[in-house]
C-alpha cells in the first residue's frame, strides 16, 4: 500500500519579488505570489520516475509556497525560543476557541463525535503550516526560489539581476543546494509590445538559463471572486521584525478566468518541467555517490590485478573509526548544511521513490543522524514499528526536556497519526502518549486527548478514561477549562461504565451481591469516580467564575 504523507512531506518553494511586482499586486487586489500559487496546490495527475528510471504516478502531488524573506527572518531566531513561542502560541489559539468547539460538539449528534475532534484539527493544522527549517531535518529546506518580476519595471532584466545578486540570507546548516526559476508576469497595461517580450524572454534565458516563465495577465476582476483554501495557521514572526513590502492576505481572488487558468498552467509546468527534472537529476547524482560510499575505488582494484596477478580478491585493511560523540555531532551539524544521504532520503520521498529513501534513512538511522521519525511513515504498518518511535522521542524522554525537543516530538506525533495506515491498530495510542511526555503543555496534553479517544474506539474504556483525566488535569493548569470539563465528563461516562464480562454466580455470592447486581456492579470505583466529580465540580465552579 502507498504511504500517505501528510502535506508537511513535499517541496518547499520560496518566492522573492521585485518592488515593481509587489505594488502591482497590491493595486490589484490580490494576495501575496506564495498565495496565489499555493491555491493550485495539490496538483492531480503528476508523473515522477525513480533513480532505475521506473514511473511513478501521484494522484495528488503536493506543494508548499512561502516568502523567502519570512523564511530568512524565522530562521534568524534562536530555535529554542521558537519552539518555546511556538508552544505557547497553540496553546493561545486552543484556549480562544476551546469554548466553542465544545458548544459545538455538545450541540452535534452522538454519532458526529465518533470523528476527528475540532481541537485536533486546529493542533494539525498548526504542525503542518510550520515551515521554517529546521536543524534536524530538511523537509522544510527550500528546494527551489522563484524570482518574480513583472514588465512594469522600468529595466526587467537589471531588476532580475538585483534578485539574482541578491544575498541568500539563510544560515549555514540550511542546504544550498535548490532551484533559481525566473517568473515574469506580464500585465496588459504593460508598455512592451508582443516582439519586445520575446526578445526579453530569449535575453533572459540565454544569461540565466532555460528555467524561466513569461506569465500574461490581465489583471482585471472577474465577475464573482474565485474562493481558495486559507493558508495553514503559521507562527507569527516576533514582534521585533518587520517586512519591508506586506501584502494583505485575502482568502478569495478577484481573478478572471483567463488568468486563473494561465496561473495554473504556469505551476503545472513549473513542477513537471523544471522542478521534478531537477529533482531526479539531484537524486541520480547523490544515489550514486550514496552507493560508492565505503567502498574502494574501481581504479584501485584494476591495478591490483595489474600488477599482482590476483582475482581481484582484495585483503581487507580492518579500518579504526571513532564514534562521535553527541556534542561534537551537535557543534558538526550546528553550521555544516545536511549530509547528502538525508537530502537524498527526503528528495526520493517527494519523488514517491521510497525503497531508496529508506535505504538511505537506514543508513542515517544506524549513524546516529537521524531518520527514524519518518521510517514510520514509509514501512509497512507492523508493530515493529515501534522500535523507531521510541528512537525517534528518545529526546522527551528527558526529567526535562526542551522546548524544542517537544515540538519535534509533536510534529512526529501529528505526522504518524495522520499518516500511517492502521495507526491504532498497531497501538499507535501509545506513540502519542510517549510524545506528551511529563510536559504540561496544551499541545502535549491534546496528544494525551487523543490517545484516549483512540482508546474509547477500540473499547479500552479504562485506558482511555484514565488519559481523559491525565489531559484534564494538565489542561486545568492551563487555564482551558471548557477541554478540561469536556474531558472530565468522558472520563466519568467511561468509568461509570461496566465492563462486559460474564462472571460466574458463584463469585456473586460470596462477594454478597444482591440479586439485581445493581448495587456492586462489577468495575465500577467509586473512589475514582468521587475523585472526578471533585474535579468535575471545581472545573464548572471556576469555569462560572470566569464567565
Amino acid at each position: 500500500m502507498e504511504p500517505k504523507l501528510p502535506s508537511s512531506i513535499s517541496p518547499h518553494v520560496t518566492t522573492i519579488l521585485s518592488p515593481d511586482l509587489t505594488e502591482l499586486l497590491s493595486t490589484s487586489s490580490l494576495p501575496p505570489l506564495h498565495h496565489i500559487l499555493q491555491s493550485y496546490s495539490p496538483l492531480p495527475i503528476v508523473t515522477t520516475r525513480t533513480t532505475a528510471l521506473t514511473p511513478i504516478q501521484h494522484k495528488a502531488f503536493h506543494l508548499r509556497f512561502s516568502n523567502l524573506e519570512e523564511i530568512e527572518l524565522a530562521c534568524k531566531e534562536d530555535e529554542e525560543t521558537r519552539s518555546s513561542r511556538f508552544i505557547d502560541w497553540m496553546g493561545t489559539r486552543i484556549s480562544r476557541r476551546a469554548s466553542k468547539w465544545v458548544d459545538d460538539l455538545a450541540s452535534r449528534p452522538p454519532e458526529a463525535a465518533q470523528g476527528r475532534m475540532p481541537w485536533w484539527e486546529e493542533i494539525r493544522k498548526c504542525v503542518e503550516g510550520d515551515w521554517v527549517p529546521s536543524r534536524t531535518e530538511g523537509w522544510n529546506h527550500p528546494t527551489s526560489i522563484i524570482y518574480a518580476v513583472s514588465t512594469m519595471a522600468p529595466n526587467p532584466i537589471q531588476a532580475i539581476s538585483h534578485l539574482y545578486a541578491r544575498h541568500i540570507d539563510l544560515p549555514p546548516w540550511v542546504d544550498p543546494t535548490f532551484l533559481r526559476f525566473i517568473l515574469i508576469v506580464h500585465p496588459k497595461k504593460s508598455t512592451l509590445n508582443a516582439d519586445e517580450c520575446t526578445a526579453l524572454l530569449n535575453a533572459i534565458r540565454k544569461q540565466y538559463g532555460l528555467h524561466v516563465h513569461f506569465l500574461n495577465l490581465t489583471l482585471e476582476p472577474g465577475p464573482s471572486p474565485i474562493p481558495i483554501v486559507s493558508l495553514p495557521p503559521q507562527l507569527p514572526l516576533p514582534s521585533t521584525v518587520q517586512l519591508a513590502h506586506v501584502v494583505p492576505d485575502t482568502s478569495e481572488l478577484w481573478m478572471s478566468e483567463t488568468d486563473a487558468m494561465a496561473t495554473g498552467k504556469f505551476v503545472r509546468e513549473f513542477l513537471t518541467q523544471s522542478l521534478i527534472p531537477w529533482m531526479e537529476k539531484n537524486v541520480l547524482e547523490w544515489n550514486e555517490a550514496f552507493i560508492n560510499k565505503g567502498r574502494l575505488p574501481s581504479r584501485l582494484i584494476s591495478s591490483t590485478r595489474r600488477l599482482f596477478g590476483t582475482t581481484g580478491v582484495v585483503p581487507s585493511t580492518p579500518i579504526t573509526s571513532q564514534t562521535p560523540s553527541f556534542s561534537s555531532m551537535q557543534s558538526a551539524t550546528s553550521s555544516s548544511p545536511p549530509p547528502q544521504t538525508r537530502r537524498l532520503a527526503e528528495v526520493a520521498t517527494f519523488l514517491g521513490d521510497y525503497k531508496l529513501a529508506v535505504q538511505a534513512l537506514e543508513s542515517l538511522r544506524k549513524e546516529g543522524k537521524g531518520g527514524s521519525a519518518i521510517l514510520p511513515l514509509l514501512l509497512s504498518p507492523s508493530s515493529s514499528l515501534i522500535s523507531y518511535a521510541a528512537q525517534a522521542l528518545a529526546p522527551v524522554f528527558a526529567e526535562e526536556p526542551s522546548a524544542t525537543s517537544l515540538h519535534h516530538a509533536l510534529v512526529n506525533a501529528i505526522r504518524w497519526e495522520s499518516g500511517i495506515h492502521d495507526f491504532s491498530k498497531i497501538g499507535g495510542e501509545r506513540w502519542l502518549v510517549w510524545a506528551a511526555s511529563t510536559a504540561e503543555e496544551a499541545p502535549t496534553a491534546l496528544l494525551l486527548g487523543r490517545a484516549a479517544f483512540m482508546s474509547k474506539l477500540k473499547g479500552a474504556k479504562r485506558k482511555a478514561a484514565l488519559w481523559y483525566v491525565m489531559s484534564a488535569h494538565r489542561l486545568e493548569k492551563c487555564g482551558i477549562k471548557a477541554l478540561t470539563a469536556h474531558y472530565l465528563r468522558e472520563a466519568r461516562s467511561l468509568y461509570s461504565q461496566s465492563p462486559q464480562k460474564s462472571f460466574s454466580p458463584a463469585y456473586a455470592e460470596s462477594e454478597k451481591w444482591p440479586p439485581d447486581g445493581k448495587e456492586q456492579s462489577p468495575g465500577v470505583y467509586p473512589l475514582v469516580l468521587a475523585s472526578i466529580d471533585h474535579s468535575l465540580g471545581r472545573s464548572n465552579k471556576v469555569q462560572q467564575w470566569g464567565d
